[in-house]
């Protein structure tokens, strides 16, 4: 009995390592490959972060300057640049099809990005806020508000249909008005004014960019009519309030694509977004505000 029972407990022993090796060699950690323009305190950050949220994986940081010639033959799955310089240069040495995502490019870097490459396969993380929580947010702070002004530089930024829907749902009407000039506004761009309770910035740099937001402001000013958006930093240069997306959200977005199986389609909207108020702005312009975190929560009820 005691001859048989060491024997039958080392083969035991060795069956139980084999399938041990078997098991970690099924759910060996998939290759990221984390590409930055050098390796600042903020990309460094940024890195070591996005490894501790996908401990599942292994994530290596590579700058512009370390950077191999030829990236299909690194031994990485699937590749992260942050900014338009890092992905534009990582595409460029990426003759692969390995899933490639792009972190807080502009859309007019893909634009330069697709003439540069126009076969080149990759995603895109889009910061940019979604209009139906600008929606959402301008109902939650100012549960009153029955019409909104929407300037928009020609028919591609026009309202869409799906958001006009999600206004009517909110008991919002838009009054949609083309801008052609914002420094010289038109009779009908001035009727939209009057007519509407506030004005809802969106992301078109023909209507609003570094030119134009001093002259817009002050205009909206004088008529007692508060800006929401376009995005974070209109609300420092005079917008009431805006949702964005930030680095939090962004390495909360990129942790979750790269915990998921599923392709990744070209354009990604974040799903992960924060409040920005101007406290000093909505008080001159009699708004009280909420703190951002109430204000996300009463959002939060409103969005489908």
């Amino acid at each position: 009995m005691g001859r048989s029972y060491y024997p039958f407990k080392t083969r035991f022993t060795r069956m139980l390592i084999l399938a041990c090796c078997m098991v970690a060699s099924l759910v060996q950690a998939d290759s990221v490959g984390l590409v930055v323009e050098n390796k600042s305190p903020q990309t460094v950050a940024f890195y070591t972060q996005l490894a501790d949220m996908t401990p599942d994986h292994d994530i290596q940081l590579y700058s512009l300057d370390n950077l191999p010639d030829d990236l299909s033959t690194t031994p990485v799955d699937r590749w992260v640049a942050m900014g338009a310089k890092s992905l534009a240069i990582m595409l460029g040495r990426l003759n692969s099809q390995k899933p490639a995502l792009g972190l807080f490019v502009s859309e007019q870097a893909i634009t330069k990005l697709t003439s540069l490459y126009p076969k080149a396969k990759y995603s895109i993380l889009d910061n940019t806020p979604t209009l139906d929580r600008q929606l959402a947010l301008i109902k939650a702070i100012d549960p009153q508000v029955k019409s909104i002004a929407y300037y928009h530089a020609d028919d591609a930024t026009a309202p869409s249909t799906a958001l006009i829907k999600m206004a009517k749902s909110l008991k919002l009407d838009l009054n949609a008005s083309p801008l052609p000039d914002p420094l010289n506004w038109e009779r009908d761009s001035l009727k939209a004014l009057k007519d509407s309770d506030v004005v809802m910035g969106i992301d078109d740099s023909g209507v609003y960019n570094a030119t134009t937001i001093r002259s817009i402001l002050m205009r909206l000013y004088r008529a007692n009519k508060p800006l929401f958006g376009p995005d974070k930093g209109y609300v420092r240069a005079g917008a009431v309030a805006s949702t964005y997306s930030g680095v939090k959200e962004t390495l909360q977005a990129t942790a979750q694509l790269l915990n998921s199986t599923k392709p990744w389609p070209r354009v990604i909207k974040n799903p992960y977004y924060d409040v920005s108020i101007n406290e000093q702005v909505a008080r001159s312009l009699n708004l009280t505000l909420d703190p951002p975190e109430k204000i996300r929560a009463k959002m939060e009820a409103l969005l489908p």
